[in-house]
């Protein structure tokens, strides 16, 4: 029945695109038609055929405008359906994380991040990793991107599973580990105002709306004033992203309700977004307000003094 359902839901979005390009622009506004007949009307005094262009004129107008008013009339009926299927995809979304079948082959899931991906996540981490703030990363799987945040002090992680802990804690050394990794199960307990940069990646796929936006609305208290949120999420208004929700393991959401969510509810500010691998991963860049401040000296602005022997 499901199946059915993500079937139905897949179709129509591609008979909607497939409207969309039907439409025909009033190319029609700029002709100059009436004003040539009019400008002739006076010499002519058999004026009959003038007033036949004129009147099939309007016509051809009219034809025009009814007919773009019925794409726009059959791309509402087809909104109001798909709103109909969406609310029975949420719901089926919910269940299965309530069955907690997000957090199974939850590891296994880090495969499909392509090459593309893994290099923007890469790059954008270590871009906005600085010793002068704390950073965190949001359920680190197999820790593939931690030691991209090396230079951030300290490193702040938060997961639940004792295995991922592991994992992450091995890719450093044992000083390292005890010293500026800092490790939670529990987003509230962390310091408020402090993190410089976090990241949440291939997580928020997989999850209804509700509980991202839990997840977020702590994240946005752990921020310092500047701070930077990087994640991935599931953008239903790519084709490739919405297509996936077919096989019944990702969520159902789109760009738009995501920056709304962040942006209008929460405060966030967005500051960049985009995808990889023609629309299969999507992420997005937001921003706490406000200017991003340490008291802690930055490494580039010390200077090497010579000290004078006696």
């Amino acid at each position: 029945m499901l199946a059915k359902l993500y079937k139905s839901y897949s179709i129509m979005d591609y008979h909607r695109r497939e409207m969309g390009t039907l439409s025909i622009d009033n190319f029609l506004s700029d002709s100059r038609t009436e004003e040539v007949v009019e400008a002739q009307l006076p010499r002519y005094r058999d004026k009959e055929f003038h007033h036949t262009v004129k009147n099939n004129f309007k016509k051809l107008q009219n034809a025009l405008n009814e007919y773009n008013q019925s794409i726009i009339d059959l791309d509402n009926n087809m909104k109001s359906i798909m709103l109909k299927q969406e609310i029975k995809i949420m719901q089926d979304d919910y269940k299965r994380y309530d069955k907690k079948e997000h957090l199974e082959l939850f590891e296994d899931r880090q495969s499909y991040i392509t090459q593309e991906l893994d290099d923007l996540c890469r790059t954008t981490i270590r871009n906005n990793s600085s010793l002068q703030f704390p950073s965190l990363d949001i359920n680190p799987a197999d820790g593939r991107f931690v030691r991209e945040g090396l230079g951030a002090d300290p490193q702040y992680i938060f997961t639940k599973d004792t295995e991922i802990k592991d994992k992450v804690k091995d890719k450093f050394n044992e000083y390292y580990a005890n010293r500026r990794l800092k490790i939670y199960d529990n987003l509230e307990n962390m310091p408020k105002n402090q993190i410089g940069f976090a990241t949440c990646i291939n997580m928020f796929e997989y999850m209804p709306l509700d509980p991202i936006k839990e997840i977020t609305s702590k994240i946005f208290k752990l921020l310092r004033p500047g701070g930077k949120f990087f994640f991935t999420y599931n953008n239903c208004e790519d084709r490739v992203s919405l297509e996936l929700l077919e096989n019944g393991l990702r969520s159902l959401s789109t760009k738009t309700i995501t920056i709304n969510m962040l942006s209008g509810l929460q405060g966030y500010d967005v500051v960049d977004s985009g995808s990889t691998n023609s629309g299969v991963w999507n992420w997005m860049i937001v921003q706490k307000p406000g200017v991003l401040e340490s008291n802690k000296i930055n490494a580039s602005s010390l200077s090497i003094v010579q000290k004078k022997l006696d």
